[in-house]
């Protein structure tokens, strides 16, 4: 230690510090679109971060943005160039800028390993629903979601650019009227659903998920989408312990564990009589869907689980046992799901315009249109902007 602080004595413009640091923690990725960022805990304080990574078994590599950082994330989105290729990454802990340390090798904290292109979270895909004139065929044309990566001509690339003729897509359906589920997949973006699928007139209600099946089981699946149903006839849209409300863009079921006899589903506004779902009578499912009962958006509601036979079978009890909900405000309570949106460059580089769509929620007009959140809220909706640097982890809103 005499030559320690003998250098320290002679560079007295200069900060040392000896001694260890903490280690980072947690050391994870998060890769959705191929957005990659490598994350960490805890937040330092007199100390830094640097981040290396690297293909296995090649030299280790820097990115200029991780370097003696006081951040807990690095993306490395553009640093993973080659996607199939297998990497991992050290975090390191250092002095700050500006402070040297008598360390040789510094702590750090390896994470897993991580190949973009088998391991990134396909985002969920946008999809528009078309019926033909004669109803007996609905077709789904699906928007190949945007990735973080962009092309030798400065063009964002899509899912479909990197998977080409791997991508697939599932297509999760029922009737609105139903709970009932079936699945179709689909090598393209322009999915056709015939006789054999759907029923001439009935309104329909689907999920879109990417499906890549050259991946490993546990990572094929991608996010699921928006809920979205098709016009029908009948003008309709849909279909022991604490039932649960869940709630998105209106679209609301009532949850409830199972027991082995028929439950029926009653839902009032608070202080008005209790009225029944016809779907939901004597049924063996565990979810009663109730986004076009509860017509009231701005009502309180609650709803009762009752506990009876099975159809075709009598009772002496003049009371069966329920459980009651908790209360329930759609306009209040429904989460709104994620929005689209693309984005405008002006011509001088100077003005960036953010394009939102409007999520689709479950409710239809008088006219038998889907309804958007806009419609539903009008001017008290807002939209909140996160943004920062590309090359950069500060956040501004």
């Amino acid at each position: 230690m005499f030559f320690f602080t003998k250098l320290c004595t002679v560079l007295i413009f200069t900060n040392c510090v000896s001694g260890d640091y903490p280690k980072a923690q947690n050391v994870s990725w998060l890769s959705i679109n191929f957005k990659t960022l490598l994350m960490w805990d805890p937040e330092p304080t007199n100390y830094s971060y640097t981040v290396e990574y690297s293909v296995i078994g090649q030299n280790r590599k820097k990115n200029q943005h991780c370097i003696r950082t006081m951040e807990t994330e690095c993306d490395l989105s553009n640093s993973l160039v080659d996607l199939k290729a297998i990497y991992s990454a050290d975090v390191l802990s250092k002095p700050l800028l500006g402070v040297n340390s008598d360390l040789i090798e510094f702590p750090h904290t390896r994470s897993e390993r991580f190949t973009p292109y088998n391991d990134t979270l396909i985002g969920r895909p946008e999809f528009k629903i078309e019926v033909s004139k004669d109803k007996r065929k609905i077709t789904l044309y699906v928007e190949d979601p945007l990735t973080a990566l962009f092309n030798k001509q400065n063009q964002q690339r899509t899912i479909r650019d990197v998977f080409a003729d791997e991508l697939q897509y599932k297509v999760t359906f029922g009737k609105a009227t139903s709970t009932g589920k079936k699945t179709k997949i689909s090598a393209s973006s322009e999915i056709e659903l015939d006789r054999r699928d759907v029923d001439p007139g009935v309104s329909y209600c689907f999920n879109v998920q990417a499906y890549i099946p050259s991946r490993s089981t546990d990572n094929q699946l991608g996010e699921l989408s928006q809920r979205q149903c098709s016009p029908g006839d009948d003008k309709s849209v849909f279909e022991g312990e604490q039932p649960g409300i869940c709630s998105i863009d209106e679209q609301t079921a009532c949850h409830n564990t199972p027991v082995q006899v028929g439950r029926s589903n009653t839902q009032p506004v608070i202080g008005q009589n209790r009225k029944k779902n016809q779907h939901c009578i004597r049924t063996m499912e565990t979810e009663c869907d109730l986004s076009n009962s509860l017509v009231d958006l701005k009502a309180i509601y609650s709803a009762d689980v009752l506990s009876e036979p099975l159809r075709g079978v009598n009772s002496d009890l003049i009371e069966f046992p329920h459980t009651r909900s908790e209360r329930f405000t759609p306009y209040e309570d429904t989460l709104i799901g994620r929005p689209e949106f693309k984005i405008g460059v002006s011509k001088d580089k100077r003005k960036i315009t953010l394009y939102v769509e409007d999520p689709l929620t479950a409710l239809f007009n008088k006219q038998n249109q889907q309804r958007t959140i806009r419609d539903v809220f009008s001017d008290e909706l807002q939209y909140k902007v996160t943004f920062g640097k590309a090359t950069s982890t500060g956040k501004v809103s």
